[in-house]
């Protein structure tokens, strides 16, 4: 069992942020939240945890890679505030919790919208409108941002071709994925990885 230690009212005051500009509903009130699971965890944590903590830039190189730890598992929570008009119901709750599975399970075969909607027991544009009310898109937007994500944390491990990532994470070709990904952070993968900050 690992732990890493930081302030607890400098992740209080960021959800707190993060509740004040809409972005999610998580207050910092000792809820507990389940944060993303596809992350691949030792990989992610094995820098962190070969650091010795003897100086201070080294227990600062281990907080800035708790941060960022942190903010890859929130970068895909899903925004849901029962108290805002329009919130999503239990049910909805549910079926969005299943489809996400569904789309994540396999990231290079994804099911159509269609087959997601006779899955669930929603139409098509019911299914779209729940993911809107939760991620502020719908369903194959959630998706593509979602793999976009993926191949970023991946392309940070430096152990897998640029290639074997795209298809990985459901890109058609590597050019197609290249222009997805420049599209989204300013940068192509070659240079993103190359990228020391990244």
């Amino acid at each position: 069992m690992v732990a890493v230690k930081f302030g607890g009212h400098r992740i209080a005051s960021v959800l707190d942020e993060m509740a004040d500009s809409g972005v999610s509903s998580v207050q910092s009130g000792g809820h507990a939240i389940r944060l993303n699971t596809g992350l691949d965890m030792p990989a992610t944590l094995r820098d962190l945890l070969a650091n010795p903590l003897v100086t201070a830039l080294d227990r600062l190189a281990a907080e800035s890679a708790a941060l960022a730890l942190l903010v890859d598992c929130l970068q895909t929570m899903p925004i849901i505030d029962p108290g805002l008009p329009g919130a999503v119901s239990a049910e909805e709750k549910r079926v969005i919790a299943q489809v996400r599975d569904v789309l994540t399970k396999d990231l290079s075969c994804p099911p159509d919208l269609e087959t997601l909607a006779r899955m669930t027991g929603f139409t098509h544009t019911r299914l779209n409108r729940c993911f809107r009310k939760v991620y502020g898109t719908t369903v194959f937007a959630w998706l593509r941002e979602y793999r976009l994500e993926q191949a970023r944390i991946l392309l940070g491990r430096d152990h897998q071709s640029i290639t074997d990532i795209a298809y990985f994470c459901g890109f058609s070709s590597s050019s197609h994925f290249g222009s997805c990904f420049r599209a989204r952070f300013g940068l192509t993968p070659q240079q993103y990885r190359c990228c020391p900050e990244k």
